[in-house]
């Protein structure tokens, strides 16, 4: 909290829970609680998201971003590869580029890879 200080007068910073493993932790809450939860998000060592999400109840699997945004264009079913770090999800990209979500023509998506400014154009996922 702003203005926390330690007994010597030092400032405490306050860090929030990474959000898959806070995302894990409410899961656990509610099953608790007697809900039944069908979720079930693969965390990395630091507590964030790993960058392929699957749902083994719909056989869907997806891509995120770290904080746990999806990344457009990238959901697929269980059994069709899915390679979250490579351009257009292993796909061939188009010939066009793009800086930003929804700058492609068509229904072609942007897929811009972490850490990266300018992306590729996609064909959407059948």
């Amino acid at each position: 909290m702003p203005g926390t200080r330690k007994e010597d007068g030092s400032s405490v910073e306050c860090i929030d829970e990474p959000p898959c493993w806070k995302e894990q932790q409410d899961i656990q809450t509610l099953v608790s609680q007697g809900h039944d939860i069908t979720r079930d998000p693969q965390c990395d060592t630091r507590g964030y998201y790993k960058s392929h999400q699957c749902d083994p109840v719909t056989n869907k699997c997806w891509c995120v971003e770290k904080d746990g945004h999806v990344v457009p264009g990238s959901e697929t079913t269980t059994h069709k590869k899915l390679s979250c770090s490579k351009p257009c999800f292993g796909q061939k990209p188009q010939k066009e580029t793009c800086t930003e979500y929804g700058s492609c023509s068509g229904d072609n998506f942007c897929h811009i890879l972490p850490g990266k400014s300018q992306g590729y154009c996609c064909k959407p996922r059948a």
